[in-house]
């Protein structure tokens, strides 16, 4: 049911695998285990990963770390990693003036996400004007995301391909 693919080839000696996705985190994660008879191993952390469920695609990210044993011709191996948008929470917002003047909500995400090729998926979202949106020294894009999303009442999470969608926050009612 479950193919990985790492850097478009497939892995035939799948054993295991385990997908945890949700709308509670930015990123979703996996962990696959394989086994390989004498085959050279052609990938290495960072390299890119999709995963289809039946035909379709269900996730894409990359490596995070590979462990594995030897035992004369078999290497087990097991291979973790995350979707794309955990590239967020590791790394530091950078915008050439460090503030965004006059611009609106949806410019401000897409900017952000550039560096990474990540694009967003507005669905629902209202696109207020910023007279002036700064980015904190040393602040993540996760941070400044979370920022956004926060004041505007949206939720992110990310869809199979790895995009970051944004869609409005439920609103529970109190009995």
């Amino acid at each position: 049911m479950f193919e990985v693919f790492i850097n478009n080839k497939k892995i035939n000696s799948l054993i295991d695998i385990k997908i945890r996705k949700s709308f509670k985190e930015i990123a979703d994660s996996f962990t696959a285990a394989a086994v390989f008879l004498g085959e050279k191993l052609n990938f290495d952390p960072g390299d890119i990963v999709r995963i289809n469920y039946k035909n379709k695609l269900f996730f894409t990210g990359y490596i995070d770390f590979i462990n594995g044993s030897i035992s004369g011709s078999q290497r087990n191996i097991n291979i973790g990693g995350r979707s794309r948008p955990a590239l967020l929470v590791d790394s530091t917002a950078i915008y050439k003036t460090g503030a965004f003047y006059k611009q609106n909500f949806k410019f401000i995400v897409s900017e952000l996400l550039a560096p990474f090729g990540i694009d967003p998926v507005f669905n629902k979202v209202k696109n207020k004007t910023y007279d002036k949106f700064t980015i904190e020294q040393g602040e993540t894009v996760f941070s400044v995301l979370d920022r956004l999303t926060a004041e505007n009442g949206l939720i992110m999470y990310s869809n199979f391909n790895g995009d970051l969608v944004l869609i409005p926050a439920p609103i529970l009612k109190t009995l």
